[in-house]
């Protein structure tokens, strides 16, 4: 988006005279932390819209060997929740019965709570899982008692 010219067109056309831009970011490769061990943001000047720019065009890399933030810990967390969220909607929708039709509509919609960037997003992917968990039991519990009524009839 920063790197977009209509981006800065928008701007030039929101604000009168001259202005300055800042971005108040925490790059996982420089940043400092806290005493938590989240990233602390810091304030780079307009300059900084060349090497965003640069990030954009290598955009490409994403996902290869070569990507420059594949390896932070968000981002392989991110990598193993795609995999996961995939795997328990096939298995929600192998085991689909009108018992369970509103926890899978809960599943589906879980991804949609996961945002943000650094730690926010790491505590985000937390709630996730606690979510998908909970709905492992919830559906094992609808499972066995379907299993229970067929036996039964």
């Amino acid at each position: 988006m920063y790197t977009d010219p209509a981006f800065m067109k928008s701007l030039d056309k929101s604000f009168d005279g001259k202005f300055k831009i800042r971005f108040n970011l925490a790059p996982p490769l420089i940043s400092k932390r806290d005493a938590k061990g989240h990233l602390i943001k810091s304030t780079y000047g307009s300059w900084m819209i060349y090497p965003l720019r640069l990030i954009a065009k290598l955009r490409y890399l994403r996902g290869t060997p070569f990507d420059l933030f594949g390896k932070t810990e968000e981002r392989i967390k991110e990598r193993q929740l795609i995999k996961d969220y995939i795997l328990a909607v096939e298995q929600s929708l192998t085991n689909q019965s009108p018992l369970n039709e509103s926890a899978i509509r809960d599943l589906i919609e879980l991804p949609s709570e996961v945002r943000g960037f650094g730690h926010v997003k790491l505590t985000a992917i937390e709630n996730f899982y606690t979510k998908l968990n909970q709905f492992h039991k919830t559906s094992s519990e609808v499972t066995w008692e379907q299993n229970a009524e067929s036996k039964i009839t």
